[in-house]
This record gives C-alpha cells, structure tokens and sequence, in this order.
C-alpha cells in the first residue's frame, strides 16, 4: 500500500492506492479530501476500480463510473512515475451533475511503513 498527500486543493487532501509486487499495475486508487460543488465545499472518497498499467515507471488512469453514466458519471484522471522509493504526479476528479470538481491537483506519495 501507498499513500501521500495531494496539494493544490485543499489541506489534509490524501491519496490511496496499491502496487503489484512486480511494479507492473496500479490498483486500489482513493482519493479522499475536498472538491468544490455547485453548491459549496464538499468531502470525497472516490476512485476508478480495477487495475492499471505501469510502463517504463510511468502510470495513466483515465475512467468514467459509471461508463455510460453522462452528467451523472465521475471521471477521474491521474497520471505520474512511480519509482521504488517515492512517486508524483497529478489527478484530477469532476461530477458534472452536481457541478463538483477537483480541479488538476498533485500527487506524491510513498510505500506505507
């Protein structure tokens, strides 16, 4: 497991997610902290499900729950290097519907002690 903190937002914002012993997938993504909606400030966890490919220590997730979901869909975007020691990057989560939205945020994080 990893985890780090997410910073352009707001304070105390996290990420969660897990590495295949191989380095080869991702899985498990979590973001938790706050997004701005229509109608104010508001906590999240969210996350894509399944796994996804890491290349070359290079890592791209773009999903859409549900796939045919339309406004109603959360898209999520993360993208960053994931090393042995230490990994970064950036992500970014929207609801259409109820007009929230993370905005491009950054990502580090590390293995969990």
């Amino acid at each position: 497991r990893w985890s780090g903190e997410v910073t352009g937002g707001y304070k105390g914002n996290q990420i969660m997610f897990g590495v295949s012993p191989d380095g080869g997938q991702i899985s498990g993504i979590a973001f938790q902290g706050h997004w701005d909606c229509s109608d104010g400030i508001e906590m999240t966890t969210s996350g894509p499900e399944g796994a996804y490919p890491i290349t070359a220590g290079r890592v791209k997730v773009s999903s859409v729950e549900p796939p045919d979901g339309g406004a109603t869909a959360i898209r999520f975007e993360m993208e960053g290097q994931i090393g042995a020691a230490s990994a970064s990057g950036t992500l970014r989560i929207n609801l259409n519907a109820l007009g929230c939205d993370t905005r491009v945020l950054t990502w580090t994080a590390a293995p969990d002690a």
